[in-house]
């Protein structure tokens, strides 16, 4: 159907059609709710592996994405997840996506997957639900900062290379990677046991408050 293949699939109880590849010549696709009666509910791995798409919309059913969907596609500028209630953005969903600057995920996405949006140069990407961060899943995002709060759960090696990152975590966990923001020297660029109100991320120390960041708009 308009250049989608699809292959009956069951995941999580629940079975429908998938997305298996994309052969068509549209540049903005549509993936459709339905084939049939069927529910679409996700998309398979490399199905749209190295495409020209600009835009994509998911289906409202998708339950499930594969490793590497979107791997490399350069052309890729809009990503419309539909009212979706994925958990998870897998590994190399979206690597190589250089045209990528803006995507929303769902409030039900709470794991980025190793390398998930790894070459995609996001100015913005709603981080709030996320408590599992895969290695280097936003390896040359231009994020202004990053800010863990005790929630999270798991953060990879290089998840963050190159992003001023604050944690209210007081250490790292051990089961973190060894180096979150990057190499060595970069590292330093975290900034533990921090607070975030208002518009200040902040630290406290021998009774001292330490402003890291405003994240405010006033110029006064």
């Amino acid at each position: 159907s308009d250049g989608l293949s699809f292959i009956i699939y069951s995941i999580r109880g629940k079975a429908g059609m998938i997305v298996s590849d994309y052969e068509g010549t549209d540049l903005d696709v549509v993936i459709p709710n339905y084939v049939g009666n069927v529910p679409v509910i996700g998309i398979s791995n490399d199905a749209f592996y190295n495409s020209s798409i600009k835009s994509i919309s998911l289906s409202k059913n998708t339950i499930f994405l594969d490793d590497s969907v979107f791997y490399g596609c350069s052309k890729l500028t809009t990503v419309d997840f539909n009212g979706c209630k994925i958990t998870d953005i897998p590994n190399r969903a979206f690597y190589g996506c250089s045209s990528l600057v803006n995507i929303t995920l769902p409030d039900t996405v709470c794991k980025l997957g190793n390398e998930a949006f790894e070459g995609c140069p996001l100015f913005k990407i709603n981080l709030e639900n996320i408590t599992s961060f895969g290695s280097e899943c936003l390896y040359g995002a231009c994020l202004d900062y990053v800010y863990l709060d005790k929630n999270v759960e798991f953060v990879g090696n290089y998840a963050f290379r190159n992003i001023y990152t604050y944690t209210e975590h007081k250490t790292l966990p051990d089961n973190w990677g060894d180096n979150i923001a990057g190499t060595s020297e970069m590292f330093s660029k975290v900034t533990t046991d921090a607070h975030i109100s208002g518009d200040y991320i902040y630290s406290i120390k021998d009774n001292y408050a330490r402003l890291h960041k405003y994240l405010g708009s006033e110029e006064k």
